[in-house]
């Protein structure tokens, strides 16, 4: 592996110095072409002139993500929020629950900053220059290339994830540093032949790493770059037997970061004439920024600490206390455990307690305090799921309301049941 790293190293270099003039680039452009006219896929946000909205739309949304996941959400987003002056004058609160359930909401949070500085810089049009598109908030290196390239035809490289994996295992270099990546790529879209558009070549090198150039299953046998592929060659000068897993270490893996544990006790309040469940709106900024949630609290013990639950508990009524101006602890009655749930970010690995409790007072307030994003709101079973909440609060949703289908009666606390002992004959 030192060897071989090596030399992909001066492979490397030599890259860099030829820049737009690699020897390859004519040639893996031809066959790459060639196999994505045939075997291009077909996605809502591409078309034979594409708006420069809807390539940032659905760019925003395909980080982190995988396409079929998107597909639902980019066709509500574009017909509730056709143009960036929608939403530019989108109320936040309608930018969430569009975005709710796709995770990794700050990109939501700077689509709509950024559409805001396009209207309020650039009198509302997409600029079509890299250096004036990476100015708009959201916007980085990746995002402007796509945009200049595949709505305004501008030759610019877009390096994410699969061409990264794409230009590694055909360089053959382990760890591409990043000038020399995207020099590489670069040279794929500058100097071009007549009639080719260089956001075709980026999207072909999209879906070549999507498809076919996997992380972890490459189908290098359907490959049109196969016989120009660095690493496949070496794997054959080499004599490796398994040479799918040879190529799946092209790039290197980055070290994952630690997942840290942590346990959330979450409370549904009803309110006891209504039934109504109380809900807390996030803060704007942090994790999750301006969702709506069941009022929780993280437990500072383990799950078995029952004095860390009793605790956590107290807290907990006490912030409510505190949302719900004017009550007090003894009003909210505690009806027993839901169950539990679990739930991954990136970092965090929670698990979630679920409990039940109903809010005793003679009447409830409707109305939302929304200083900085803050609020609260009693809401209908039926009406949860069209607020702006994240896949962690639908769980404790759909949990509640699958106790509540299966007839098990959670109205007072839950007791343990005892066994009789039989007596000895």
């Amino acid at each position: 592996m030192e060897k071989r790293s090596g030399e992909s190293r001066e492979v490397g270099l030599a890259l860099s110095e030829l820049g737009a003039r690699w020897s390859l680039a004519s040639t893996v452009r031809t066959r790459l072409l060639g196999w994505y006219a045939e075997h291009r896929r077909h996605l809502p946000w591409r078309s034979d002139d594409p708006e420069p909205y809807v390539v940032w739309v659905s760019e925003i949304m395909l980080q982190q993500t995988r396409v079929f996941a998107v597909l639902g959400y980019f066709q509500r987003w574009m017909e509730a929020l056709p143009t960036v002056k929608d939403l530019a004058e989108a109320d936040m609160e309608l930018v969430n629950q569009l975005w709710s359930g796709l995770g990794y909401y700050r990109r939501a949070r700077m689509l709509h900053e950024g559409a805001k500085f396009v209207v309020e810089n650039f009198s509302g049009v997409i600029p079509d220059d890299v250096t004036a598109l990476r100015s708009i908030p959201g916007v980085g290196e990746y995002t402007a290339g796509a945009i200049a390239s595949i709505a305004f035809g501008r030759p610019e490289p877009a390096v994410d994830g699969n061409v990264t994996r794409v230009l590694s295992r055909l360089t053959a270099i382990e760890k591409f540093p990043k000038a020399d990546l995207w020099a590489t790529a670069r040279s794929l879209v500058t100097d071009l032949e007549d009639g080719i558009h260089p956001g075709d070549v980026n999207q072909a090198l999209f879906d070549l790493g999507a498809t076919l150039c996997t992380p972890r299953a490459p189908t290098c046998d359907s490959c049109p770059l196969i016989k120009l592929c660095s690493v496949h060659q070496l794997a054959l000068e080499k004599n490796v037997e398994d040479q799918t897993e040879f190529v799946t270490r092209f790039p290197s893996k980055k070290p994952k970061a630690r997942v840290r544990d942590e346990i959330l006790l979450v409370e549904v309040l009803h309110h006891h004439q209504t039934g109504d469940m109380l809900m807390v709106r996030r803060a704007n900024q942090g994790l999750l920024g301006g969702l709506w949630e069941f009022p929780n609290v993280v437990v500072d013990g383990e799950e078995k600490d029952e004095k860390a639950i009793s605790l956590a508990r107290e807290m907990l009524r006490n912030n409510i206390c505190e949302i719900l101006v004017g009550s007090r602890a003894d009003q909210i009655k505690y009806s027993g455990r839901v169950g539990t749930t679990t739930h991954i970010f990136s970092h965090i690995r929670q698990k979630l307690l679920v409990e039940c409790g109903t809010w005793q007072v003679s009447s409830a307030s409707f109305s939302s305090s929304v200083e900085d994003g803050l609020g609260y709101r009693w809401v209908k079973a039926e009406d949860v799921t069209s607020l702006a909440i994240s896949n962690q609060m639908l769980k404790v949703f759909k949990l509640k309301i699958s106790v509540n289908e299966t007839g098990v009666d959670i109205s007072e606390p839950v007791k343990p049941t005892k066994t009789k002992r039989r007596r000895k004959l």
